[in-house]
């Protein structure tokens, strides 16, 4: 107990000393520092450890903090038992490759690197197969780590798995062998003992340094360029909840068909061409004077907007429409990285019709038009295949002189299990959906050549926010 409050008192003197405390100081960072490492908990995590390494502590052991609301039982941090691919391609890795190539870049132009180790590691693996819930489980089987300064040679991949990733091929190393090279890089005998408090002489370790790795140049010169499209990994920002939620990208609407990555909106069924009039989703140009009508002052633009249209005779009205009860047009898309917390989900959008007349007498009394909140039932992550967790009706107006007119509805939901002290979990990915349903009973009918019978919703842009979960009447953060 002596020996406890020794070393408790050793730590609150550190903490409390000045040196200690300027180096804590990380607001004294230069903006553009700051935002190299990342405006992340964690990239300002890394960039203290930078702070520390300076004023002369010999261990820092940076953990990865929890995202606000990142409490989900089934995928928290990097333990990702469920959307596996997602929570690394929108928020682990995008965090993480920004964060540690900062303060491997920062070390070196501080002279820093080849007197400081770097190890980026985590306890154990991924399992090589997908469970049901697009995730990886725990797998001790193989694994890996980085290192980099202090006489690590780099440039260079030591060791390999099978095929599958699931057990090593070659080079095969256990733990001791990664613990004796640390040893070895900080000047002490890896085959070494230490006393422990009851006088008991025990090995540091009991395997061999990692010589491969060792040199005081990189391992080759030979370099290859990166490929991939780096659309597919955005800049993490925690708030982008959703893409392109103003449809101002090349090509705003994809088929539902297609894969779930790069995130973004699918339609179905979608108007491709000038002339076709059947129910579905178009993407049409906004004028500038009802975009500046639709939009607050700080946003208005003379430049076109894109909205998007979902009904029916939106071209020529050449064509006859005949819909049964239940047929149903529509726009989704996937939410990133989900957690459990409460979610406002809005759409701007008003009427859009040939008349008044008839959006009133005849669009607003077979169609209804709803935001919804759903579950993916299948690893594919198509919105054909759901389940709905929430939705709200929703009217929209059609304004007088031609002129629309835009409101915002908003549908809010709370994700928590009900069960006191569990999570909500998501399974397969959270979605959302404006979907516009033929709901009348029997066949609803257009005749060829109406062009005074087009009907439909105008979706001029979306948002989504999150709160996380609350605990005594506090957000957790």
């Amino acid at each position: 107990m002596q020996l406890l409050g020794t070393y408790q008192q050793q730590a609150f003197d550190l903490m409390t000393s000045g040196k200690a405390q300027r180096a804590f100081a990380i607001q004294q960072e230069p903006a553009a520092v700051r935002e190299r490492y990342g405006r992340n908990q964690w990239g300002q995590c890394v960039l203290l450890a930078r702070r520390l390494i300076e004023a002369g502590v010999r261990l820092v052991h940076v953990q990865w903090p929890r995202e606000p609301g990142d409490n989900a039982v089934d995928n928290p941090l990097w333990d990702t038992h469920a959307q596996n691919p997602d929570r690394l391609q929108d928020v682990l890795c995008p965090i993480f490759d920004v964060g540690f190539t900062a303060l491997l870049e920062d070390l070196e132009q501080r002279g820093l690197l080849e007197e400081t180790l770097v190890v980026a590691i985590g306890e154990f693996g991924r399992t090589p197969k997908i469970n049901a819930k697009a995730g990886r489980d725990h797998w001790g089987s193989v694994f890996s780590f980085a290192m980099a300064g202090a006489g690590i040679s780099g440039g260079q991949v030591y060791g390999s798995s099978d095929k599958e990733g699931a057990y090593p091929k070659s080079d095969r190393i256990e733990p001791g062998n990664l613990t004796a090279t640390i040893f070895h890089l900080l000047g002490l005998d890896p085959h070494g003992t230490f006393t422990d408090p009851l006088g008991r002489a025990l090995s540091l370790t009991k395997r061999e340094p990692i010589y491969t790795l060792l040199g005081n140049e990189p391992a080759t010169t030979a370099r290859t360029m990166p490929t991939g499209d780096l659309a597919r990994v955005p800049p993490f920002d925690p708030n982008r909840l959703l893409v392109d939620p103003t449809f101002a990208a090349r090509q705003p609407l994809t088929a539902v068909s297609a894969p779930s990555r790069p995130k973004g909106w699918r339609a179905a069924p979608q108007i491709l061409a000038d002339t076709d009039d059947h129910f579905g989703v178009k993407v049409v140009a906004a004028t500038s004077a009802s975009a500046m009508q639709a939009t607050d002052s700080a946003n208005a633009s003379n430049e076109t907007r894109r909205d998007v249209v979902i009904g029916f005779h939106l071209a020529t009205g050449a064509a006859a429409v005949t819909l049964p009860q239940g047929a149903h047009a529509y726009i989704a898309q996937e939410v990133r990285s989900p957690f459990a917390g409460t979610y406002a989900f809005t759409a701007r959008a008003c009427a859009e019709a040939a008349s008044a007349e008839f959006f009133q007498d005849v669009f607003s009394k077979h169609f209804t038009t709803r935001l919804v909140f759903f579950q993916y039932t299948d690893r594919a992550k198509r919105p054909t295949e759901r389940r709905e967790l929430a939705s709200v009706v929703i009217s929209p107006k059609f304004g007088t002189g031609g002129k629309p007119v835009f409101e915002d509805f908003t549908l809010t939901k709370q994700f928590v299990n009900p069960t006191p002290g569990g999570n909500f979990s998501f399974g397969l990915g959270l979605g959302v959906a404006v979907i516009v349903e033929k709901t009348s009973p029997g066949q609803f009918e257009l005749r060829a050549g109406a062009n005074d019978q087009a009907a439909g919703i105008r979706i001029r842009q979306v948002a989504l926010e999150f709160r996380g979960k609350e605990r005594n009447d506090q957000v957790t953060v």
